[in-house]
């Protein structure tokens, strides 16, 4: 601490030795697992080597493709977070450009902005999300998983730029007080600082899960510093992480991730639901009780808790509190990194231009400040408001984050949040109010607009002429601001109440519409009677939502998020109302979920089968309905009635061919011959009957047909993969299962590609098929499992189903 009792740590920054592009901090080429990303049941992995290589060939084609233009190249980013993002973005650091993602929800409007913001010339995106960017933008688009296969390096000698470490290696938009997003610029310098200063106080670690979303600046972290360690980066697709965490957790055996306290509380929840995990970071939002308790350390446990801080403008962290112990205060900031300053300032009363920096004794609050190495270059294109908070002082240039903080007498910081009502954060998402009013007031007859943090709900209240709605309101909001920002109730008014001042009163507003809500509550009683079915959702809203919910609220206005509708999904069916997660953020009010609900228990009690009803067919008649199926009699072991979750499946894919079609990618050693790696699978399907089905509609309905044994046309050993597959016929509806062998070369593996309709197989089965399936090969013990006759016995049960 500073010896002359003002609130300074750290006064003189050091800077670190070490590469000072973001890129080179890259381990270079190897045979070491870089990239493991497991999405819809398949999984891929990069080496060191193949990464490198994949990204050397697409920054080829953005050198190419953006020509010799002056300035700092820009490259805006549309991609889900996978191994092509990860390779995009180390393509565009070694083209000698930024990066910048986008927000995959953004509307046309704020993709136009942002491009036009950074005058961008190329925009990558993948095949998935390329409607996403506007058909009437200048740039070169560059499908990064179009027809060039970009794991395939090309020998056209091209000169990429070469960056200067001023240069920017990445841009990211946040909210913006004005009415559209700023940009904030962080050189190669500030990122390799930031990276650097990380190395000594996190622990060691060999899996690291990348959670964020792109547009996260925290995404930044998860993705390079990790491979700057040289360990490897594991990804899951997004709705798996947020559907079960801890099951993803455990299945690609990560032991490091950085998640928000929200996300650790709610999906994560203990210890025990992710045994190998070791070392927890947090930021985003303040820290909770519940979570220090749980993952912090005390004399039984040990702590694998570390408490990061810090603004976009400074670099992802710029403040940690390492072991975090069970009884440290939830604000508990710690300490600057060596690359920064922290400092505790006046909080000036009014946002004047002769702002005079007057530093804190120690224990007051105040406004914190960092100075240092890893501060952004400024916001982009935005002289004035890059003044206003990153200043020039005795100490060096600072940044004003906006966060009330106290320098402690242990030396450690003590953050209490935000200064300002106009910068929130809304589920560890940060936002400008301003900007969600500048989007309302682009409706046209809404004269005035304030939006406000209620329950942790977005409120925006509208004063209107006479005929403006709420939905002409929320379509303007969605034309303009990402899902996040969407309000999640609108309230329309004439006129605001005003203090004698002529302002707004903000507060009588939000007082006002607190009682109103208060009023809505109490008024329990609808005026219809409500069921079994209705009461017990309601019951269980309120106790999830933690107020009393009515039938006709809007799911937005009750504050159903992503999070909250896990938690909900969960608590219903334990109480015996079936729905999913996805499914309820679908709905729009708490009647669509009782409508559904009665629709599913209708359903359930008409198609129940009676007791005594046999689960399988006859198999002659259905082998006389069906020609295809009559000329395979003699390889027909069963024919048995599908589950409810594969009639689901099938009809969808009747619509779409591909739908619920996925593979599989296998190595293996090449001490096995195709003959004994054909018989393991042959011996696979015959301990698991369900890798034999096929299916077929009957009486109107989907049903499975078992056969006796994988039959020759379901597994060929081939020099070339047939990647094409598709249920389109009714043969193909008998082959859900399809193995292709290639053998390896002498001293490489040989490789394997399994097409699966998910119909016959789910995430958590296909982990122990191909437990199974080692074993076998390897002439292990293979345990038995139950089979999938007793399954449909199961579920066919009028009480189980």
């Amino acid at each position: 601490m500073d010896a002359t009792g003002l609130s300074i740590l750290n006064p003189r920054a050091l800077r670190l030795p070490g590469p000072n592009l973001l890129h080179q901090l890259v381990k270079p080429p190897s045979q070491q697992t870089a990239l493991d990303y497991m999405g819809n049941n398949r999984r891929h992995s990069y080496t060191y080597r193949q990464f490198h290589d994949a990204a050397d060939a697409l920054a080829r084609r953005i050198t190419h493709a953006s020509g010799s233009q002056d300035g700092q190249l820009v490259v805006p980013v549309l991609i889900h977070q996978s191994p092509l993002l990860y390779i995009s973005l180390l393509a565009i650091l070694k083209a000698g450009g930024a990066f910048c993602p986008l927000n995959i929800d953004a509307p046309p409007e704020r993709v136009k902005f942002i491009l036009g913001d950074v005058a961008a010339t190329v925009v990558l995106v993948s095949r998935e999300l390329a409607s996403g960017i506007p058909h009437d933008v200048s740039a070169t688009i560059i499908t990064v998983d179009g027809d060039e296969d970009i794991t395939e390096p090309s020998h056209v000698d091209l000169q990429h730029r070469i960056p200067r470490p001023e240069d920017l290696a990445y841009v990211m938009y946040t909210s913006g007080s004005t009415g559209t997003p700023k940009g904030v610029g962080i050189s190669h310098d500030a990122a390799t600082q930031a990276l650097l200063a990380h190395d000594r106080h996190i622990p060691s670690f060999s899996r690291f899960l990348q959670f964020a979303a792109p547009t996260f600046d925290v995404s930044v972290f998860e993705i390079f510093f990790p491979i700057f360690r040289g360990v490897t980066l594991v990804t899951v697709r997004r709705v798996e992480m947020l559907n079960d965490l801890p099951a993803v957790l455990r299945r690609m055996d990560v032991d490091a991730c950085e998640l928000t306290p929200t996300v650790a509380g709610s999906l994560l929840r203990k210890r025990e639901n992710a045994p190998n995990l070791k070392v927890l970071l947090t930021i985003g939002e303040m820290l909770n009780a519940p979570v220090v308790e749980e993952f912090g350390g005390d004399d039984s446990k040990p702590s694998m808790l570390w408490a990061m801080y810090g603004p976009t403008e400074a670099t992802i962290h710029c403040t940690l509190q390492t072991a975090f112990s069970c009884d440290s205060g939830t604000g508990n900031i710690g300490v600057p990194l060596d690359t920064v300053s922290c400092f505790i300032i006046e909080i000036p009363e009014t946002d004047s231009e002769d702002f005079k920096l007057k530093v804190l004794p120690q224990g007051e609050v105040g406004e914190l400040a960092v100075g240092g190495y890893q501060l952004a270059t400024g916001y982009i294109n935005r002289p004035e408001q890059t003044r206003s908070v990153f200043i020039d002082s005795p100490y060096g240039r600072i940044y004003r984050t906006g966060d009330k903080a106290r320098l402690l007498p242990n030396g450690k910081l003590e953050c209490f949040g935000r200064l300002s009502d106009g910068q929130v954060k809304l589920r560890g998402q940060r936002l400008e109010l301003g900007e969600v009013e500048q989007a309302v007031l682009r409706t046209s007859g809404c004269h005035s607009a304030v939006a406000a943090v209620v329950n942790s709900i977005l409120v925006v209240f509208c004063a209107v002429d006479a005929g403006v709605s709420e939905d002409a309101i929320l379509k303007k909001c969605g034309d303009w601001l990402p899902q996040y920002m969407v309000p999640g109730e609108v309230v329309l008014m004439s006129e605001f109440p005003r203090l004698p001042s002529g302002k707004v009163d903000r507060k009588r507003l939000k007082a006002e519409h607190e009682a109103r809500k208060a009023d809505m509550a109490e008024d329990s009683q609808d005026s219809e009677s409500a069921d079994a079915i209705e009461t017990t959702i309601i019951d269980v809203m309120s106790d999830v939502l933690n107020f009393k919910v009515k039938k006709s609220m809007s799911l937005a206005s009750a504050g159903l998020d992503s999070l909250k509708a896990i938690k909900l999904a969960s608590a219903l069916r334990e109480s015996g109302v079936a729905v999913d997660s996805a499914g309820l953020l679908t709905m729009k009010t708490v009647s669509d979920i009782i409508s559904a609900a009665r629709r599913e228990a209708g359903a359930q009690v008409t198609n129940s089968l009676p007791k005594e009803a046999a689960i399988s067919f006859e198999i002659g008649s259905v082998l006389r309905g069906n020609p295809e199926l009559e000329k395979l009699s003699a390889l027909v072991e069963d024919v048995l009635p599908c589950t409810p979750l594969q009639a689901a499946m099938l009809a969808e894919t009747a619509q779409n061919s591909t739908a619920y079609c996925n593979e599989i990618a296998l190595e293996v050693p090449n001490d096995y011959t195709i003959e004994e790696i054909s018989e393991s699978f042959v011996e696979l399907t015959r301990r698991n009957a369900i890798l034999r089905a096929g299916f077929i509609t009957f009486e109107g309905k989907f049903i499975t047909v078992l056969f006796k044994d994988l039959r020759p046309e379901q597994i060929k050993s081939s020099d070339r993969f047939d990647k094409d597959f598709s249920l389109s016929s009714s043969l193909d509806y008998l082959n859900p299962l399809r193995i292709q062998i290639q053998q390896g070369s002498s001293v490489g593996s040989s490789r394997l590609l399994l097409h699966l309709h998910h119909s016959i197989y789910d995430g958590w089965s296909m982990d122990i098929l191909l437990s199974d399936w080692s074993k076998l090969l390897s002439k292990g013990n293979v345990p038995q499992h139950l089979s999938f006759h007793e399954v449909v016995e199961f579920l066919q049960q009028p009480t189980n189903r």
